[in-house]
């Protein structure tokens, strides 16, 4: 729900029928469990891959290098992917005083912006005998719109079309690795988490890896939570009228996110073949737990309800709603 006291919606538009997750692209519809794997299938093409790109593959090798060891945290290298073009990034693990390995670990990308590493933050995790990773996605791709493909993650795959987003989910399941590797992190609790376009890498690499068993994207908007065929236009709890961010705005400005075929959408929204309603349900049963800032217009707050309700009807069928 959307209070009233944090914003006043003033205009809602719907640009089309939110696509059916349970109609197989055949025409037939899913009735059973199995079913419905196949159905993933179909969309992890439509809703992956369509827009994000073909995604990075699982690396042809990984190795784990400790570089720093203290009793509160531990510094890591990881190196994967082709034994040809190996991929680098440091993984920064902060450790409960509370608790005993192997922890529950939330795992958050956005090692890049400020927040990160303040220390208020890293202790509400470490307060509740929750582990916390952070790595800095960037050091996987750039966050440039005019950087080309010289990052690291596209040199190494350079046949592949996925975006900066793509690359940046990849190192959510590079560190899952490695914390399994290195015995750490309890496989029955594994959050991935990160805020705006880190929340959209989130969502992303928990739809991808099966191994999170919590998907905690916040304010990720165009291309996360949010809805494409939602326009939503409000009065803010600071009284300013805002809109919320559509295809057009994300590709003008970060077409580096996502796959070149989401552009054959641009001025034709209504034609998509899918929504996040369907990424979302590609993370189902495990647990979605989307933050929104309810005045943040821009982040689609109300296109990120409407996938949720649409995405609950998938959590219905598994047995797993709320």
């Amino acid at each position: 729900m959307i209070s009233n006291d944090l914003i006043k919606i003033t205009g809602y538009e719907v640009l089309s029928q939110l696509p059916d997750p349970f109609l197989f692209e055949d025409g037939t519809r899913v009735h059973t469990i199995e079913d419905w794997e196949n159905r993933k299938k179909e969309l992890y093409n439509i809703a992956i891959e369509l827009p994000y790109g073909k995604q990075p593959p699982k690396p042809e090798f990984m190795h784990v290098e400790t570089l720093g060891l203290s009793s509160r945290n531990r510094t890591y290298r990881i190196t994967a992917g082709p034994a040809d073009h190996p991929v680098s990034f440091r993984m920064f693990l902060f450790i409960p005083s509370v608790a005993k390995e192997p922890w529950p670990i939330a795992i958050d990308g956005d090692l890049c912006w400020d927040y990160a590493f303040n220390q208020e933050y890293i202790n509400a995790f470490l307060s509740r005998g929750i582990a916390l990773v952070l790595f800095d996605r960037q050091e996987l791709a750039a966050d440039i719109r005019d950087s080309g493909r010289r990052s690291p993650l596209y040199r190494a795959y350079p046949d592949l079309n996925f975006g900066a987003l793509s690359a940046w989910a990849w190192g959510y399941s590079r560190c899952v690795d490695a914390l399994l590797h290195l015995g750490v992190a309890d496989p029955d609790c594994i959050a991935f988490t990160g805020h705006s376009r880190g929340g959209k890498a989130a969502l992303l690499a928990g739809a991808l890896d099966e191994r999170a068993t919590i998907v905690n994207p916040n304010n990720s908007g165009c291309g996360g939570c949010g809805c494409y065929r939602v326009i939503a236009k409000g009065i803010t709890e600071d009284g300013k009228e805002e809109r919320n961010e559509t295809l057009e705005d994300i590709l003008d400005q970060f077409d580096y996110w996502f796959s070149p075929a989401l552009k054959d959408y641009y001025n034709h929204v209504e034609q998509l073949p899918f929504d996040q309603h369907e990424l979302k349900a590609l993370v189902a049963p495990r647990i979605l737990l989307e933050g929104n800032a309810a005045s943040d217009l821009w982040a689609n707050p109300v296109g990120s309800v409407q996938t949720a309700i649409a995405a609950d009807e998938v959590y219905k069928f598994l047995g797993a709603e709320k």
